[in-house]
């Protein structure tokens, strides 16, 4: 072992799935110390994310991980957290890393696979700024990665309704792994279209679908939360599109996609294959019948590109898996 080239150890082991890594990491202390580097740990994440290896899906609220190519012999999971017997919600993930939350809003980054975890700081209101009646407030949040700063982030907007929808304020916090602090924001003058439906991180951005106002008739619009500006934009939609749709957004090889849902008629789904470039735009597929598939959220798509994962979310049923092959 003594005499292998350290550059081909780091290779071969650079290769190998997390699991077997921690495996590794008892062989000995060079081999130890080589794993637990920085810089090995960014280079096996790159490795997984342009081979499309190390691929999990995370289902249901009791927390299974299936290997996505196989979809066998599911692994329950056993995540930090657990308050007053309910479940955990995880509202993102990226590199590895889970963004999970309990029943009474405490806040962990947590490694399924080495089973360590960070709780965040409890985060509050400073309800003085807002006035008036306020009918409802909602929360949402979002995980994602900062690259210039190896950086990951977490976000929570709160969202005040006013009276009969007549106002509406924001207040958005972003919490630093790197700083260990929360830190207050410009607030987003977009109204959620989807209340309690978390952002979507793609091409190093957060997303959500909101409208510019309360009123129903709003149009629809996609923006993004910048991961190191820390500011929103709108993002540009598809050319000659029929606009009489819903919307809905998700990520497909971390390339944003979204999901046009037309009343009682179909499905499609278009990937931005170049981020923020309009003219990327790309139909993958369509689905006509549309009852069975309404609403679909895509998680990933298989090795050979032909079969696409998604999930379902009803009033009666979370977290149903469908498998699309195009």
């Amino acid at each position: 072992m003594s005499n292998l080239p350290s550059d081909l150890v780091a290779e071969v082991l650079c290769r190998l799935s997390v699991k077997k890594l921690l495996h590794c990491r008892s062989v000995c202390k060079p081999w130890r110390s080589l794993i637990d580097d920085p810089d090995f740990i960014k280079r096996h994440i790159e490795h997984s994310i342009e081979t499309s290896s190390n691929l999990s899906i995370v289902v249901g609220s009791n927390l299974l991980s299936i290997d996505f190519d196989g979809l066998n012999n599911p692994i329950e999971l056993d995540p930090p957290l657990i308050c007053y017997n309910h479940k955990i919600k995880v509202f993102g993930s990226c590199n590895g890393l889970l963004c999970i939350r309990n029943v009474v809003d405490h806040i962990a980054l947590w490694n399924p696979s080495t089973r360590k975890h960070v709780v965040l700081p409890p985060l509050s209101l400073d309800l003085r700024r807002y006035s008036g009646t306020c009918d409802c407030t909602v929360y949402v949040y979002g995980f994602g990665y900062d690259p210039a700063n190896d950086d990951y982030k977490v976000v929570r907007i709160a969202q005040f309704v006013g009276t009969d929808f007549q106002y509406f304020e924001s207040e958005v916090m972003v919490y630093s792994l790197r700083r260990r602090c929360w830190k207050r924001i410009e607030d987003m003058n977009y109204y959620l279209h989807y209340r309690g439906r978390n952002g979507v991180y793609a091409g190093g951005a957060l997303h959500w679908v909101v409208t510019r106002g309360p009123e129903s008739r709003s149009s629809k619009l996609i923006v993004s939360l910048d991961r190191r500006l820390e500011n929103f934009r709108e993002v540009p939609e598809p050319e000659n599109m029929d606009r009489n749709f819903d919307m809905g957004v998700g990520v497909l090889r971390d390339c944003l996609c979204l999901l046009a849902y037309y009343k009682d008629s179909r499905v499609d789904l278009w990937l931005m294959k170049e981020y923020g470039i309009k003219t990327s735009w790309s139909k993958l597929f369509s689905v006509s019948e549309v009852q069975p598939f309404r609403y679909l959220r895509p998680l990933a798509f298989s090795k050979s590109g032909r079969e696409c994962c998604c999930s379902r979310i009803t009033q009666i049923c979370y977290g149903m898996i469908w498998l699309i092959r195009h």
